[in-house]
């Protein structure tokens, strides 16, 4: 218990934080005293937008990797066309030199 340092706590409450069925992870509560059920309930009630929070922040990292990932792959694309691009004039220039050998 981080918050509470070295003293029990009297009343834990684990609440799953659930998006879709999936869950995104866990709120954990304690106190000195029993929490009455409004305070549960309210507990209860800010875990949907909290896990809503969660998931959107994941997708969002997701998002700007799968971006980085994407100009990375892009820029590489670029240097092999150009490489590939200077190798086909280096081949058209050695054809031409060879045509007029001949």
């Amino acid at each position: 218990m981080v918050g509470l340092g070295e003293a029990r706590p009297k009343f834990v409450i684990l609440i799953p934080l659930i998006v879709n069925e999936e869950v995104t992870g866990i709120i954990e509560f304690a106190d000195f005293r029993q929490l009455q059920d409004y305070e549960i309930n309210f507990i209860k009630k800010i875990s949907e937008p909290v896990a809503v929070m969660i998931r959107d922040y994941k997708i969002k990292n997701q998002t700007q990797k799968l971006k980085e990932e994407s100009l990375i792959q892009s820029e590489m694309m670029k240097a092999q066309e150009e490489e590939m691009r200077q190798n086909s004039e280096e081949l058209m220039d050695t054809q031409e030199e060879s045509e007029r050998k001949y």
